[in-house]
């Protein structure tokens, strides 16, 4: 499971890391590329098309520069609120064997976990009662 939580992480560092930042870039270029170009374009007394495309560009790359702003904020504030959201914090599911050979505290048996009553079984060690066996009319066994 090493290797899911590990693939994930990179794809997670990848994806917020490199592409959020070309993002953003991208943006404060658009951004000042649509600055410059106004107060270019306003100096030299250009045309009322000239200058209204570069305030159409201007204002379309505030708007721009709002999106990308807004959802870093959304995604940023999501992984501080909701639980496992910070990529830190994230657990990867395992399975627990217990090994009689690796402490002294290991129970005696082979079995992992003993059964509740009414769990299916197929011997009496599995069961907490320590009592396997057939009930009803089925051949199948229960924890009794």
């Amino acid at each position: 499971m090493d290797t899911f939580k590990t693939y994930i992480n990179t794809w997670s560092d990848i994806i917020g890391g490199s592409i959020a930042g070309l993002l953003i870039t991208a943006s404060v270029a658009a951004f000042l590329l649509a600055v410059t170009r106004f107060i270019f374009v306003r100096s030299k007394g250009g045309d009322g098309s000239s200058l209204k495309d570069a305030r159409n560009q201007l204002g379309w790359s505030i708007v721009g520069l709002f999106v990308i702003f807004s959802i870093w904020g959304i995604i940023a504030f999501m992984q501080t609120v909701l639980p496992n959201g910070n990529k830190t914090t994230i657990t990867a599911p395992s399975v627990s064997i217990n090994n009689s050979n690796s402490s002294s505290n290991s129970p005696s048996n082979n079995s992992l976990v003993k059964k509740p009553n009414g769990s299916n079984c197929t011997q009496d060690s599995e069961c907490i009662s320590g009592s396997c066996s057939v009930s009803g009319s089925s051949n199948v066994k229960f924890c009794k």
